[in-house]
């Protein structure tokens, strides 16, 4: 169907649902809070895109909170989109310790974590479960350059992600053996041949 009729069918729908579902001033309120959501939206999809710098990442969230805050408030604003502003922020002062050339790397790691522990607790608990598949990679790393064994390599896995987890993590590293052999065979095949 044509894309401004499915809107409009849309539209009377949720009319419909909230004159159904909500009373009185709460549906005429919800209503206007659904136009309001809409419009914001249209507003955040006309702004120009940062570059990647921090400075313009900051520009960027800036732009975005300012428009949350106008057309929705300061309460709701807060309410949708803290967390997004939150992450957004953090990225950008992350951004620029990674790339500020006059810090050493302790220098770098400490501002880091200070700057971890400065976000909210569900956050920084958010951040921790996706950073954790990483950090495992770079301690097995390290731990078997330092030539331990799989067996101290299991236990820090089974630490981490349990056994079950630590099962499949040892296949998966069965399987890229696999594959590099067969890359390793297939480059002196290709050697042998030129």
């Amino acid at each position: 169907p044509g894309g401004g009729a499915w809107v409009v069918v849309c539209l009377r729908r949720l009319g419909g649902y909230l004159q159904a579902s909500v009373q009185g001033r709460a549906a005429n309120e919800g209503w206007l809070f659904f136009r309001q959501v809409m419009a914001l939206g249209q507003a955040m999809a006309a702004l120009p895109p940062h570059d990647g710098s921090p400075a313009s990442i900051r520009t960027a969230v800036k732009q975005r909170h300012d428009l949350q805050v106008a057309y929705l408030g300061q309460q709701a604003a807060e309410a949708f989109y803290g967390m997004d502003i939150a992450y957004d922020r953090y990225m950008a002062d992350r951004q620029a310790i990674v790339d500020n050339p006059s810090l050493s790397d302790t220098q770098r790691q400490q501002q880091l974590q200070v700057l971890t522990q400065s976000l909210p607790a569900a956050m920084q608990s958010m951040l921790a479960e996706t950073r954790g598949p990483a950090q495992l990679a770079e301690r097995t790393q390290a731990l078997r350059e330092q030539g331990a064994s799989e067996a101290d390599i299991r236990r820090l896995r089974e630490q981490q992600f349990g056994a079950d987890g630590a099962a499949r993590l040892e296949a998966l590293d069965q399987q890229r053996a696999q594959w590099e052999a067969r890359y390793q065979g297939y480059r002196e095949q290709r050697q042998a041949i030129i």
